[in-house]
């Protein structure tokens, strides 16, 4: 049996809605749909109970990785919701490129800044390897002049990353 053209057209565009429906709720490689933004984004300003995440690149197998370095942003302008971690591969077989996430809840009006730390060989500044801050896992806490603060990709070298961040 062979459906007229006019029918197949009433089939797909009744298929539309659901299509559009799923569609939304799969999302786009964001976790629940926050905005993301990487190194190269040094002043940010999101609205007020707006989620968002700074995703860095890492390579774990090459000894890269990011902590949230003190001081720690202004609570009652950002709330941190964690650290996560996206690699492809296991250093073993090389394929451990891959992407770090620092997600963050804009909580209220304000300006504060966000400092990671990029390590890189297990070295950071002062403290030879990475350090455990009051925040817990995940967190650095050397001097703030210890390293220099990067303005683009990730080197060779441990930096810092500032994001100034401004909630509307």
């Amino acid at each position: 049996m062979t459906l007229s053209t006019t029918a197949r057209s009433t089939r797909v565009l009744g298929a539309l809605p659901a299509l559009a429906a799923l569609s939304a709720l799969t999302g786009c490689g964001t976790q629940g749909g926050d905005a993301e933004y990487g190194t190269k984004d040094h002043a940010i300003t999101v609205d007020a109970g707006k989620k968002f995440t700074l995703n860095v690149p890492a390579n774990p197998g090459m000894g890269q990785d990011w902590y949230l370095a003190d001081p720690h942003p202004d609570g009652h302008v950002l709330k941190y919701r964690g650290k996560r971690k996206d690699f492809h591969g296991t250093p073993l077989d090389g394929g451990s490129d891959g992407t770090q996430y620092f997600d963050f809840t804009a909580v209220a009006s304000g300006t504060t800044k966000v400092k990671l730390l990029y390590c890189v060989l297990g070295r950071c500044p002062e403290t030879g390897r990475p350090a455990t801050g009051s925040a817990g896992p995940g967190t650095a806490s050397p001097s703030p002049s210890a390293a220099p603060t990067a303005t683009g990709k990730p080197g060779t070298e441990p930096a810092f990353f500032v994001y100034d961040i401004t909630v509307r």
